[in-house]
């Protein structure tokens, strides 16, 4: 009995710290594809010279990660609910947001991606690439930071369940 007990401490620990890793890949990736994501729309609105419209319109064609954020706003585009897509933007990532652990920084940078833009190529390409280069910065450190972490993570969990093995033992 005390032997399974040791294995299951031993393997919920270790889950444990698998789930923090996990969890920490996922806000990485989360970060990238709203980076790529930027860039993507800086392409089709400024070398494509799309309108809005048909840029978001584009995202969802291609695919992106975040259909269902491309997809309420296009929604709400077409049914001409509000002239003010920096303001409309920064609604619908509220909703893309919640429940994501990323830092405040972050968020408000995302949500004010279209606010105070005129909205002439050259302009919105400046400001989207360089909220892309943000993000990217953003992403690289929190890459880094994990990196040194990573292994003091599953080592942690570990030996705290060697040693709750061991009080129990």
């Amino acid at each position: 009995m005390k032997v399974l007990l040791v294995i299951w401490l031993l393997s919920a620990g270790i889950g444990v710290s698998y789930s923090v890793i996990s969890e920490r890949k996922n806000r990485i990736e989360f970060l990238s594809t709203m980076e790529q994501d930027l860039k993507e729309l800086a392409y089709y609105m400024c070398e494509w010279r799309l309108p809005v419209e048909e840029a978001v319109g584009r995202m969802i064609k291609e695919g992106s990660s975040f259909v269902f954020f491309y997809e309420a706003i296009h929604k709400r585009i077409r049914e001409r609910v509000t002239d003010d897509f920096g303001k409309l933007w920064c609604e619908e990532s509220k909703s893309l947001l919640t429940g994501v652990t990323l830092s405040e920084e972050i968020k408000i940078l995302w949500k004010d991606t279209f606010s105070h833009i005129p909205m002439e190529p050259g302009a919105v390409k400046r400001q989207l690439y360089l909220k892309s280069e943000i993000l990217s910065e953003k992403r690289k450190a929190l890459e880094e930071k994990y990196k040194g972490e990573q292994r003091l993570v599953l080592s942690m969990g570990f030996f705290v369940s060697a040693f709750l093995c061991l009080i129990l033992w």
